[in-house]
C-alpha cells in the first residue's frame, strides 16, 4: 500500500472529527468521567466513531485501536501487524477546562512503529501530519500549509519521526506500539535543535 495515497483522505477524516469536536466545545457539554477518573465527554465519543468510521471506510483491513475503544483483548491485538492508532481528543482535560490545549490523533502503526501520523488542534485550527520517509508538514489556521523540521515544536510521533526526531523510552529504546500493555512508558521525545 503507498501511504502517501491515503494520507489526504486521513486528513480529511481528522478535519471531520475535529469539526465535530468543536460544536461540541461551543456548548454547554456534560462532563463524565471513567472508571480511572480521566475526563470524558460526548466530543470524545463523537470524534471516535467519526475516524473509526472513516478508517474503516478508507481501509477495512486494518484495524482499529482507540483510547475510547480499548477493549480489544492482547490476544487478538498481538496478531496486529499493521494497525491505525487513534486518541479522538488527546487533552480531554483541557478539553473540558477551555484551553484550546487539545488534539486529535491518527496514526498508522506498522511492526510496532508509526508510519503515518496526523495531529490536529481543533481549536486552534491547525494540524500536522508526517509519514515516515516523505517528510512532516504543518497547515497554519490561514490553511498556508509548509514543511516543517524538529526544530518546530509540537506533534505527535510519526510526525516527530517524518520531521527527522526521535521518540525513546528511558532506557534510550524506540517507543513501541501494539504491545500488550496499550499505556506507554515515559519517553523523551527529541530532535536536532538548532
Amino acid at each position: 500500500m503507498h501511504y502517501s495515497s491515503i494520507l489526504p483522505e486521513v486528513l480529511k477524516i481528522a478535519d471531520a472529527a475535529s469539526e465535530k469536536v468543536m460544536s461540541i466545545y461551543m456548548t454547554d457539554f456534560k462532563v463524565d468521567y471513567k472508571a480511572d477518573e480521566s475526563p470524558i465527554t460526548a466530543a470524545d465519543i463523537a470524534s471516535h466513531n467519526v475516524i473509526v468510521e472513516g478508517l474503516s471506510n478508507l481501509s477495512q483491513d486494518i484495524p482499529v485501536l482507540s483510547e475510547e475503544g480499548a477493549g480489544i483483548p492482547w490476544s487478538e491485538r498481538k496478531h496486529w501487524q499493521r494497525f491505525w492508532l487513534i486518541d479522538p481528543i488527546d487533552g480531554t482535560k483541557d478539553f473540558t477546562q477551555r484551553t484550546g490545549e487539545f488534539t486529535v490523533n491518527i496514526a498508522l502503526i506498522e511492526n510496532g512503529e508509526p508510519i503515518l501520523g496526523v495531529v490536529t488542534a481543533p481549536a486552534l485550527k491547525e494540524a500536522y501530519w508526517g509519514l515516515k520517509g516523505e517528510g512532516a508538514f504543518k497547515r497554519d489556521n490561514t490553511g498556508h500549509v509548509q514543511r516543517i523540521s524538529v526544530a518546530e515544536p509540537g506533534a505527535a510521533h510519526a510526525v516527530l519521526s517524518a520531521a527527522g526526531g526521535k521518540v525513546e523510552t528511558l532506557e534510550g529504546k524506540p517507543l513501541q506500539y501494539g504491545k500488550e500493555d496499550v499505556l506507554n512508558p515515559h519517553f523523551i521525545a527529541s530532535g536536532d535543535w538548532y
